[in-house]
């Protein structure tokens, strides 16, 4: 039980952190008032939490309810992560050029985008790379790999061995996926089959 509070509070910390780097980055390129940077610090918070509100949602809430919440709730994890650490890596981009400014002359201002540009072009990346993950998530992958070894038996001229990887029974992986990773193997028919699940 100590170990579950322990790390509950270092996830919750490290989530929160990311968080808090979003709102100063929209903090810094949009002047939102008073009002609108409560609005969007309560809303950072209630996300924050998010993943705790999924596991309440998932004993409390309609299966429908559930889904919808933790798909939000999942998606939303991705996107900050990508957000943040894209915004992160042209901040750190914005700096080097303000340096090279610095040293150099003021040629070189034009290079240096301004906090509000940094967030677009990190918003764009993250979106895009979500949307991709996402399409990429539903793709079920083949590869075909052709193993000679001398150990298969001479009366044996072919044994085809299917693997199926990483399948993680419940919301994401629905009875639609699954009818259709079993369509793949039946199509294979495969002499045997090695699957690995994670519950």
């Amino acid at each position: 039980m100590v170990r579950f509070f322990a790390f509950i509070s270092i996830f919750l910390s490290l989530y929160g952190l990311l968080h808090f780097c979003a709102f100063a980055k929209m903090q810094k390129a949009f002047d939102m008032g008073k009002g609108g940077s409560v609005v969007l610090a309560c809303f950072l918070v209630i996300m924050a939490f998010s993943p705790v509100i999924v596991r309440l949602a998932e004993r409390a809430a309609p299966d429908a309810l559930f889904r919808a919440i933790a798909f939000g709730v999942f998606v939303w994890m991705v996107f900050l992560f990508l957000f943040v650490s894209a915004a992160l890596l042209i901040g750190l981009y914005r700096l080097i050029a303000m340096g090279a400014v610095n040293f150099f002359d003021g040629s070189m201002a034009r290079w240096i985008p301004s906090a509000r540009v940094v967030f677009f072009i990190a918003l764009c990346a993250s979106v895009l790379s979500t949307a991709y993950g996402y399409v990429q998530a539903l793709t079920i992958g083949t590869e075909h790999v052709v193993i000679h070894t001398p150990k298969i038996p001479n009366t044996l001229e072919r044994l085809r061995i299917l693997q199926i990887s990483d399948i993680r029974p419940g919301w994401i992986v629905g009875e639609k996926r699954l009818e259709r990773i079993l369509s793949k193997v039946q199509k294979a028919k495969p002499h045997l089959l090695v699957c690995r699940v994670i519950w």
